[in-house]
């Protein structure tokens, strides 16, 4: 049976999108499975962009689609937008041929970002993906490849201001809420906790890349390997209070070391780095404290000042938990002989640098900008949380098969902090004394009486008064002074 034409294919997509929602999925699917690889290129820029109501379209309500009130829809839309759903294994497909590019606009990109383009300081996401013009000025869109197409229309959604202006839906129960359903699941999936990686993409074999990697003890290379794209180098200092201070916005670049190929998983690591790449460029990078210092945050200029709803601060907490767990599952390594040129495998190596490396400076800046702006309510408890869960990672670790780290019971120690902790304080210092700083003045101004006040008080007191955590602090300060 001969595969239909595109403009068939494209006619029966515009009638499945007429349907109710469960039928919507299933029709999809029929239509995918039946299209050739040339006719899903067409098709899905206009599928992404009706289910993420893209370009003022109303979407498909991931934010208010609950497994409670449409458990039927709820499932069937889970399903489809799987990472091995229909529309995953679409675009597992275009990755194949290795030709197809699709066009996301400049203007939904983060603001800082936005801002060193114009300035021809291209962040390192997008050294391969901006297209310039006859004239050297940038196009208003970048070309992505169909995985990354995907993840920065799901991670957009979160921040889509079209969707912000209906308010927070108020996800208190986030397994029954989809979006965050499926966040957990992408979490799960790409930075999975248990086991030595993402699983191989099904659909076709995929080359492993042949440019070098540098792996070692102690830190993940500069090297992000996708094999359906030309690798690009990734911000190789740790953030520190010294560096954060010296480097400011620049950026540096690594030249790789050639060493020997550890397992297979360097194949599939692309997509883990890719997606924590992306989700923490949309997510987090929404106010920069260098682009704020230099053009300023004043009424009438032509800046943006972005406050994160309540539904984006607790995705934010989702995702550092998880980092948590993830970095910390790293498996211990042996060296039988001191002489030994150890290097560990590629997936460890990432899983050390996961935090450091994509979370670390824009969480600060995001943190920092949430304790200078956000009301004086209980609402600043989310972000507050968010702020206690980065800077306890012992409490993250550990999770039985089939458990979701996210959502585990974190571990309540009383013991003293262990000085194992101490590397992880003097490079997350502004963490424990800047932003510490910023929220004694809150303290101060917040209405104490209330019990609720009171309660976001005692955490704070609680988690600084843990046994040794005040001995790293004074420790890491001496480091850092030195």
């Amino acid at each position: 049976m001969a595969a239909p034409s595109p403009s068939h294919s494209l006619a029966r997509i515009h009638g499945a999108l007429q349907l109710p929602l469960y039928d919507r999925c299933k029709e999809i699917k029929y239509i995918i499975e039946e299209s050739s690889i040339k006719d899903l290129h067409s098709l899905l820029p206009m599928l992404l962009e009706n289910i993420f109501g893209f370009n003022n379209t109303q979407g498909w309500g991931l934010k208010t689609i609950s497994a409670s009130w449409q458990p039927y829809d709820f499932v069937a839309l889970r399903d489809f937008l799987s990472p091995n759903g229909p529309v995953m294994q679409t675009v597992y497909r275009l990755l194949v041929e290795n030709i197809y590019r699709f066009e996301f606009p400049l203007k939904c990109l983060p603001w800082p970002s936005r801002c060193l383009i114009d300035e021809g300081a291209i962040p390192v996401l997008y050294m391969n993906k901006l297209q310039f013009l006859t004239n050297g000025q940038a196009a208003d869109y970048i070309l992505l490849n169909a995985f990354e197409y995907y993840l920065f229309h799901f991670s957009y959604y979160l921040v889509n201001a079209q969707h912000l202006r209906a308010g927070s839906y108020n996800w208190n129960t986030p397994t029954d809420a989809l979006y965050i359903a499926l966040v957990e699941e992408y979490m799960n999936y790409f930075l999975p906790a248990e086991g030595t990686g993402v699983p191989p993409i099904r659909t076709a074999s995929t080359p492993l890349p042949s440019s070098p990697i540098n792996s070692s003890k102690a830190s993940y290379s500069s090297f992000q390997g996708s094999p359906f794209g030309s690798p690009k180098s990734r911000e190789a200092s740790p953030f520190s209070l010294r560096s954060f201070m010296r480097s400011g916005s620049q950026q540096q670049q690594q030249t790789p070391t050639t060493v020997e190929q550890s397992g297979g998983n360097q194949q599939e690591t692309w997509r883990s780095e890719t997606f924590l790449q992306i989700v923490a460029e949309m997510w987090l990078n929404q106010n920069s404290l260098e682009t704020a210092q230099r053009y300023g945050f004043s009424p009438g200029s032509n800046t943006e000042n972005v406050l994160p709803c309540q539904d984006h601060v607790k995705v934010i907490r989702m995702l550092v938990k998880h980092v948590h767990y993830f970095t910390n599952s790293v498996r211990p390594e042996n060296i039988s002989s001191l002489h030994q040129c150890h290097y560990g495998s590629y997936w460890d190596g990432f899983k050390r640098s996961a935090m450091s490396q994509e979370i670390q400076k824009k969480l600060y800046s995001f943190l920092k900008h949430s304790f200078l702006r956000w009301p004086l309510d209980y609402s600043f408890r989310l972000v507050l949380e968010t702020w206690l869960s980065y800077v306890q990672p012992w409490r993250y670790f550990g999770g039985k098969d089939g458990e979701s780290p996210t959502h585990k019971q974190e571990t309540v120690q009383d013991r003293a902090v262990d000085a194992v902790w101490q590397q992880f304080v003097t490079d997350n210092l502004l963490f424990f004394t800047v932003l510490f700083q910023l929220f004694l003045p809150r303290v101060f101004r917040t209405d104490l009486s209330h019990p609720r006040n009171t309660y976001m008080l005692f955490r704070v007191c609680k988690v600084f008064s843990q046994m040794g955590l005040n001995t790293l602090i004074e420790q890491g300060m001496r480091l850092v002074n030195r």
